[in-house]
């Protein structure tokens, strides 16, 4: 909890007002002091609880709270989905940048090109002749895409 008082609100909400009374978790200071002991306390409180309820009931007391979310809860939660943080072209799926800047549009990342699209040009940039990177091609010595 970020201060005294939040952790007063979880205590109520946990049936156990006396928590915030013990000495041992007094103060944020006490409570950083007292971490495995609060951490031994809590963990069994917080199981009867679903995490979304808990997390609403502790806004509903004016706590910062949320549940804690997997990676594919995350990704498919309404505020990623509204804000458009997964990015999606065919078959890759990436994230965004998060970060929205009033005078600075997000540029939202595009698929990554397929492996060897830039095979040719890269052999042809290093100095190859088209008979060498044909040879290499052939050879299988190194990796073109896929003709579309």
């Amino acid at each position: 909890m970020g201060n005294d008082r939040q952790f007063a609100a979880l205590a109520r909400l946990l049936d156990d007002p006396e928590l915030a009374r013990d000495p041992r978790f007094a103060s944020n200071p006490d409570r950083v002091r007292n971490t495995a002991a609060l951490r031994a306390l809590l963990a069994p409180r917080f199981a009867r609880w679903h995490r979304a309820e808990l997390a609403a009931k502790l806004l509903d007391e004016g706590v910062p709270a949320s549940p804690v979310h997997d990676v594919a809860e995350a990704l498919t939660s309404p505020q990623v989905r509204h804000r458009g943080l997964v990015v999606e072209h065919g078959d890759y799926r990436g994230i965004a940048t998060p970060v929205s800047l009033t005078r600075t549009p997000v540029q939202r990342p595009s698929a990554p090109r397929p492996p060897g699209a830039d095979t040719v040009e890269v052999l042809r940039g290093a100095g190859l002749e088209e008979d060498e990177i044909a040879a290499a091609v052939a050879s299988r010595a190194v990796r073109t895409a896929p003709e579309e």
